[in-house]
């Protein structure tokens, strides 16, 4: 799959994820804890459509108890050893600030 679909893939996803409320991604932090990010997998496996998302999150700051999202994409060919990825804040208000203060 070429680097421009999987970045629109990866973009979709995030605005997608980004729809969801804060209290969704706790069980996000639970998996992350334990090894075991969220995979989505997309089409069948050898096709040109084929892609994996790899959602993890975990506490930025735990004083404002701010979240990191990061999101993997990748063809599960070679581009898994090195899949493209992007992250977001998420504050429990339900805000996505640029940083962390």
């Amino acid at each position: 799959m070429q680097k421009e679909k999987l970045k629109e893939l990866l973009q979709n996803k995030i605005i997608e994820l980004q729809r969801m409320p804060y209290g969704e991604y706790l069980s996000l932090i639970k998996r992350t804890e334990i090894g075991d990010p969220w995979c989505i997998y997309c089409g069948t496996f050898g096709s040109e459509d084929f892609h994996q998302f790899e959602i993890e999150a975990w506490v930025e700051d735990d004083k404002t108890f701010t979240l990191r999202v990061v999101v993997k994409v990748d063809d599960g060919g070679w581009k898994a050893f090195k899949p493209m990825s992007a992250d977001f804040f998420i504050t429990p208000e339900g805000e996505f600030p640029e940083t962390i203060p």
